[in-house]
Order: structure tokens, then C-alpha cells, then sequence
């Protein structure tokens, strides 16, 4: 019968961290060098994140740790030790728009302690799910509170990542910053191609080509909102998806043709843009496509 079980973190989230984080320092560093001094802020910031993620993604340095007694979890080498007595029951959470597992301790004035610095009705929250979907964790942590360990399912490490940015990026705050930050894109790579079709002289008409991803990705964020959806819904998700990606056309060729001209002046704010594009055209596409994949219709 099995004795422990060790469950480490998720890697790829540790190197979505990383990568985004990069993306940021980039950006600071443009602004920095454009003369903005909110730029050395941003850079260092977002350095010390880079850090947290590089850490992270260390064997040992995050894991969860179970046994006969209790549960062990262990974040950047720092670890806690929770015993199944004093544990009430496993639940699931959202927490600043982020789907996570929480629990419940056993009545006693440590428990209203706890539960005061935290934002729910629980006692205290793990900082991931360690591969599986958060639902999985949850029924693996109470069969081994209740003594029935187990083996964590190996089918739900591939898809628990994915689940997690789904569930978070479609939660109300979730929604409200990917659309945000959509909005926020334009000032990256379509600003650039704005610029370069001079659409100042020209017709409306020519305004449409920059901003055509960020309608895809307003139309694809609202039809996110629904649990299922229609075959209009799905469109404006797929839609979305090519907006994802024209975006980040438009914030790569802006990026090559920034490294490689003069300073501008608006090209600390045309880089930072180009970083919050990068990051939601992922961050939109981590989320619409296993939602399509749950809601296909069915076939005969």
C-alpha cells in the first residue's frame, strides 16, 4: 500500500511565469531608455518576478508532500507542515479571480485566525495545483485525509494547467483584465502599423487594420462569459484566436523594427504595449481553446 506521495509543481507555470515576467523586463528596459523612469520600476519589478519564476522551477524547490499524518507543502524551499486531524474538509475556491484548492480546519481559535487574513470562507488555500486540475486535487487530498491513499491520476497532469487559466481568465475579474488588457494592446505592434500607414491623412477605413485584432479579441473575451455557447459564440471565439494571433504578428515585426531603428518618443509606451500583447494574446489562447474543446457539439 502506498505510503507517500510526492506531487511537484507545475514546471510550465513556472516558465509561463518566466517568459511573461521577461517580457515585461524588455519592456521597462525600453522606457527606461526612452527617459521614463516608471520604466527602471516596471524592469525591476518584473526582474525580481523573473527571479520567483527561475526559482521555482528548481527540483525541490515547490512541492506537495503527502503521508499518513498530514501534508506537507513546500514553496521556494520555505515548507508547512498541515496533520489530517486538524483538517475539516477540502474544498475548491476562487481566490482574486484564481481557481484554487482550500480547506478547512477543525474549530479552534486557529482556525478564525486564519480565516481573517485570507479573502473566502476557508482557513487556508494551497499556492497551486501541482499538475492535476483542481478539482482532482481536491478528491485526491480527501481520500487521504479520510485514509484511503492513492496515487494521483496521471491523466489530469496534461490537462489541469490548462483548466486552471481557463477557469481563472473566464472568471469575472479575469475577463474584465483580459479585455483590459486587449484594449491596452493597441499601443504595442498595431500603434506601429498605425503609424506606418500614416492613418492621421487618411480615411477611417485605414484605422480598421490595426485595431481589427483587438475587436477579434473584445468579441472572443465577451463570448467567454457563458458556460456553453452558440454557434455564433463559437465564432467570435475562433475569431478571437486570429486575432490572437495578427496581434502578435503585428508586435513582432514592431519589435525587430524598434531594436533595430533610432529611439522614438513614444517607443517606451510602444513596448511595454508590445509586453502586455505577447501576454494576453497567451493568456486568451491558453483559455479559448480548451474551452472549445469542452463545448464541441457532440456528434451523431
Amino acid at each position: 500500500m502506498i505510503e507517500s506521495l510526492v506531487l511537484r509543481a507545475s514546471r510550465l507555470r513556472s516558465w509561463a511565469l518566466i517568459l511573461g515576467s521577461a517580457v515585461f523586463v524588455v519592456g521597462g528596459v525600453f522606457m527606461s531608455r526612452d527617459g521614463e523612469r516608471v520604466g527602471l520600476w516596471i524592469a525591476g519589478f518584473f526582474a525580481l518576478c523573473l527571479l520567483t519564476g527561475v526559482v521555482n522551477a528548481l527540483p525541490s524547490a515547490s512541492e506537495l508532500r503527502l503521508d499518513r499524518q498530514g501534508f506537507v507543502v513546500r514553496t521556494l524551499f520555505r515548507s508547512r507542515l498541515f496533520r489530517w486531524a486538524d483538517i475539516a474538509s477540502f474544498g475548491i475556491d476562487s481566490v482574486l479571480g484564481m481557481t484554487m484548492v482550500t480547506f478547512m480546519l477543525n474549530a479552534g481559535p486557529h482556525a478564525s485566525a486564519a480565516r481573517s487574513l485570507l479573502v473566502g470562507n476557508f482557513d487556508g488555500a494551497l499556492p497551486e495545483t501541482y499538475g492535476q486540475s483542481a478539482v482532482a486535487l481536491a478528491a485526491l487530498l480527501e481520500d487521504w485525509r479520510a485514509g484511503r491513499p492513492r496515487p494521483a491520476d496521471p491523466r489530469e497532469g496534461a490537462s489541469g494547467f490548462l483548466l486552471d487559466i481557463a477557469r481563472s481568465a473566464r472568471s469575472g475579474g479575469g475577463l474584465l483584465v483580459l479585455k483590459l488588457s486587449a484594449l491596452f494592446s493597441f499601443c504595442g505592434g498595431p500603434l506601429f502599423v498605425s503609424d506606418a500607414l500614416d492613418i492621421k491623412h487618411r480615411s477611417p477605413l485605414y484605422f480598421a487594420i490595426p485595431f481589427a485584432p483587438i475587436a477579434l479579441l473584445l468579441f472572443g473575451s465577451l463570448a467567454l462569459r457563458s458556460e456553453d455557447t452558440d454557434t455564433l459564440g463559437r465564432l467570435s471565439i475562433e475569431g478571437g484566436l486570429v486575432g490572437a494571433a495578427l496581434l502578435t504578428a503585428m508586435n513582432v515585426h514592431a519589435a525587430f523594427e524598434l531594436f533595430g531603428s533610432p529611439p522614438r518618443p513614444d517607443g517606451g509606451l510602444m513596448a511595454f504595449g508590445i509586453a502586455v500583447g505577447l501576454c494576453t494574446a497567451i493568456v486568451y489562447t491558453g483559455t479559448a481553446i480548451p474551452y472549445l474543446q469542452r463545448t464541441a457539439p457532440s456528434r451523431p
